[in-house]
C-alpha cells in the first residue's frame, strides 16, 4: 500500500509526491472505495507497520486525521553580508570580561546585565549575556551601550574555578576601570579548633576575580575576590 507498489499506480497524491500507508499487503480498501474519501483507521496502531483501515464507501469522518504534508521545494538566495559593527560612541557605556590567561584550563561562567530599571522604588531587571565554559585568556563578554549599565551578576554553576577580570568604561571603550564586587570575599581565616577556613566580605575590586561553585580551588586567593560557593555575585558599574 505505497506509491513504489504498481497494484496502486493509479493513486496519487494531489502534488505528485510519494505516499505510504504500509508496507505489507492489507485487504482494505476491498471494493467500495470513492475517490478523495476517507478512511477509517483502525486503532490506535501498535507502529507504523501495524495501520490498518477500512474503506467503508465513504461513510467515515472525524475531527483528526492522519496527512501527508505536502511537497515543496525551497530555494536559498543569500542576503547581503552584515556591515561592520558601528564604533562606540564617546559617551557609550562598556563592559569586558576576560578569563585570565594564568588560569590552568577551561572554566564555567555565568553573566548577568542589568541596563534598565522597572518599579517604584525602580529595581535593576536583568538579561543572561554569556554563559558556558571559556577558555584562559578567552574574551568572555564584551559589549557597548548608549544607556547606563546599572551592574552585573557573575556565577560559577560548576566546581571548576574561573579565575579573570571584569572591566567598565564610561568612554566607549577609550579607557578601562574595575568595579567593586559585592558580596565577595578577600581575606581568609583558618580556625584550627573547628578546622574550617572563614572569609569576611570585603570590597575587593575585580581586577583579579575567582567565581567557583564551592570553596575548594588551586588558585592562590592572595589579593583575589572571591566569589565562592555557588553565589551570585553583584557588581556594580561605575557612575556618573
Amino acid at each position: 500500500m505505497k506509491s513504489e507498489n504498481p497494484a496502486q499506480a493509479t493513486w496519487h497524491t494531489a502534488d505528485g509526491s510519494a505516499w505510504w500507508l504500509r508496507d505489507t499487503a492489507h485487504t482494505q480498501p476491498n471494493g467500495d472505495y470513492s475517490a478523495n474519501c476517507y478512511m477509517n483507521l483502525f486503532g490506535p496502531p501498535l507502529n507504523a507497520d501495524s495501520m490498518t483501515f477500512d474503506d467503508g464507501n465513504c461513510h467515515f469522518h472525524s475531527r483528526s486525521y492522519y496527512c501527508q504534508s505536502k511537497q515543496t521545494t525551497t530555494t536559498t538566495t543569500a542576503g547581503p553580508a552584515p556591515g561592520p559593527t558601528p564604533a562606540p560612541g564617546a559617551n557609550d557605556k562598556c563592559v569586558k570580561i576576560t578569563a585570565s590567561s594564568d588560569a590552568t584550563a577551561p572554566a564555567a561562567l555565568d553573566v548577568q546585565i542589568s541596563i534598565s530599571k522597572t518599579g517604584d522604588p525602580p529595581i535593576e531587571v536583568f538579561q543572561q549575556v554569556a554563559s558556558g565554559s571559556h577558555n584562559p585568556g578567552a574574551e568572555v563578554f564584551k559589549r557597548c551601550y548608549t544607556t547606563p549599565i546599572y551592574a552585573i551578576k557573575v556565577y560559577n554553576p560548576t566546581t571548576d574555578e574561573w579565575l579573570g577580570s571584569v572591566e567598565f568604561s564610561r568612554t566607549g571603550g577609550t579607557s578601562w576601570h574595575f568595579a567593586r564586587c559585592v558580596g565577595c570575599t578577600t581575606e581568609l581565616f583558618y580556625n584550627a579548633t573547628t578546622n574550617a577556613t572563614t572569609g569576611i566580605e570585603h570590597l575587593k575590586d575585580t581586577s583579579k576575580l575567582l567565581v567557583d561553585g564551592d570553596d575548594v580551588h588551586t588558585a592562590s586567593t592572595a589579593d583575589i575576590s572571591r566569589c565562592v560557593n555557588g553565589e551570585h555575585c553583584l557588581i556594580g558599574a561605575p557612575q556618573e
